[in-house]
C-alpha cells in the first residue's frame, strides 16, 4: 500500500503541474488564418494567436488527444499603443475541459502500467474518501485552477503579459515594451501580405514563434 501512496502522489503531482510546467517547452511555432491585406493604415484592432500547449506537454507514456490551446489576444491602437495578453477565464476553461478530458485516463494508464488493477485503484480511493477518479479530481482541478488564478492576477479579464508602443517601416512592425513586464517581443515582426503580423514573443525565457491574425 505504501508503494501505491507514493505512485498515486507522483501521479497526482505530474497531472497537476502539467499545465504550470508547459511554459517551460522548447521554442514553439503557431498560427493563425488569414486576414486582410497589410498596410500600415489598416493595422490598428485586435489580433490573436493560438499556442497549442498539449503537444508541448505529449511525452514517452501519454499522448493528449484534446487540445489545449491558449489564445493570445494583442491589441494594436490608433495611437500606435499595443498590449499582449491572455482571456484568463477562457484560459481555466480550456483547462479545466483539458483535464477532465485527459487525465482519468491517465491515472488509469499510470496505475495499469505498473501492475495495479482498476478495482486496486478504485480501492485505494475510496479509502481516501472519493467514490470515483472523477471526484477525486474534482478537488484536485479546483486547486489547480485557484493556483492558476493565484498566476494570472487580473482586474480586467485580461492578464497582459506586455504592454508598450509600436511604429511601422516597411512590412517591419517594431514594439518597444514598458519596463519590467512578463515578456518582450525580440526583433523586428514581420506584417505579411495577408495583412497577419509574424513575431517572436519571450514568456519567461521561452521564446514563442507567432503568427497573430486580425479578427
Amino acid at each position: 500500500m505504501k508503494q501505491m501512496k507514493r505512485l498515486f502522489a507522483i501521479v497526482l503531482i505530474l497531472s497537476m503541474l502539467l499545465v504550470l510546467a508547459a511554459c517551460g517547452g522548447s521554442k514553439t511555432p503557431s498560427g493563425g488564418g488569414a486576414a486582410a491585406p497589410g498596410k500600415s493604415d489598416s493595422l490598428p484592432g485586435n489580433y490573436t494567436a493560438v499556442i497549442d500547449m498539449s503537444s508541448m506537454m505529449d511525452a514517452e507514456e501519454y499522448t493528449f488527444e484534446t487540445p489545449l490551446n491558449i489564445t493570445l489576444e494583442m491589441e494594436l491602437k490608433e495611437d500606435q499603443s499595443f498590449s499582449i495578453g491572455i482571456n484568463v477565464e477562457q484560459f481555466l476553461a480550456d483547462v479545466e475541459t483539458f483535464y477532465r478530458t485527459e487525465f482519468p485516463e491517465v491515472i488509469k494508464k499510470a496505475f495499469t502500467d505498473r501492475g495495479y488493477s482498476e478495482e486496486e485503484l478504485s480501492s485505494f480511493l475510496k479509502e481516501m474518501g472519493y467514490d470515483s477518479i472523477d471526484a477525486y479530481l474534482d478537488d484536485q482541478i479546483q486547486a489547480s485552477l485557484e493556483t492558476l488564478r493565484e498566476n494570472y492576477p487580473t482586474e480586467t479579464g485580461v492578464h497582459f503579459y506586455l504592454e508598450g508602443t509600436y511604429k511601422v517601416e516597411g512590412d517591419q512592425i517594431y514594439f518597444t515594451g514598458k519596463e519590467d513586464q512578463e515578456a518582450e517581443v525580440k526583433e523586428a515582426c514581420k506584417i505579411n501580405q495577408d495583412g497577419t503580423i509574424t513575431m517572436t514573443l519571450k514568456i519567461a525565457d521561452i521564446d514563442y514563434d507567432l503568427t497573430f491574425s486580425k479578427q
